[in-house]
């Protein structure tokens, strides 16, 4: 299983404008019983950006169609650095 924060990074950069995560601020591997957001960006801090400009510790992506967790990354997707917000 490849981390959470690279695959979340990965699909960014790879062209991806939001990437839809289970969010928390304390649980470390969310699910789908916390919230879920649309993940645009990585704060200067490391934590999560949502849609809403909401700041969040811990994030999971996932597949909107099955709601299961994304745990691989594709082909497609680069490794580069991802875009840093200062909120």
């Amino acid at each position: 299983m490849i981390d959470a924060r690279k695959i979340i990074t990965t699909k960014l950069l790879s062209g991806d404008k939001y990437v839809p995560c289970y969010v928390h601020d304390s649980i470390t591997e969310p699910n789908h019983v916390c919230f879920h957001v649309f993940i645009k960006g990585i704060h200067h801090d490391g934590r999560y950006i949502d849609e809403n400009h909401e700041l969040w510790q811990y994030a999971t992506p996932f597949d909107v169609t099955t709601g299961e967790p994304i745990t691989q990354l594709t082909r497609r997707m680069a490794s580069l650095s991802v875009p840093h917000y200062n909120c």
